[in-house]
């Protein structure tokens, strides 16, 4: 009876260790689940972020190019208002070589001395 009430104090004692690992193993997946919900909320906050970095990049970017093309407006207004005055010039040119044509068939037409 001895042994019997040995095996009985033993199974009680290995009964309630069991109990308690039962309890723990059910907190560990408890935690397991409440930190795989944390790391699924990091994770969108951190597309989030990424988002948002993207965006700001993006802008900053769009921005740059921006001031390139006010930039590069005012170098293609320069140069088109100095071709205008090259052609101004240009006509005045043609106008002058039209003028001396004559002239020159004149020249060509002299008797030599």
């Amino acid at each position: 009876m001895r042994r019997c009430e040995g095996l009985r104090a033993e199974i009680q004692v290995l009964k309630t260790s069991n109990e308690e690992l039962r309890n723990g193993m059910l907190a560990l997946k408890e935690e397991a689940h409440s930190l795989k919900a944390r790391i699924a909320e990091m994770v969108q906050r951190a597309d989030f972020l990424s988002a948002r970095s993207d965006a700001k990049s993006a802008k900053e970017a769009a921005d740059s190019l921006r001031e390139e093309v006010v930039s590069l407006r005012d170098i293609v207004s320069a140069r088109e208002e100095a071709l205008g005055g090259m052609r101004e010039e240009n006509a005045r040119l043609r106008e002058r070589i039209e003028d001396l044509a004559p002239r020159s068939d004149l020249v060509r037409r002299r008797p030599k001395p």
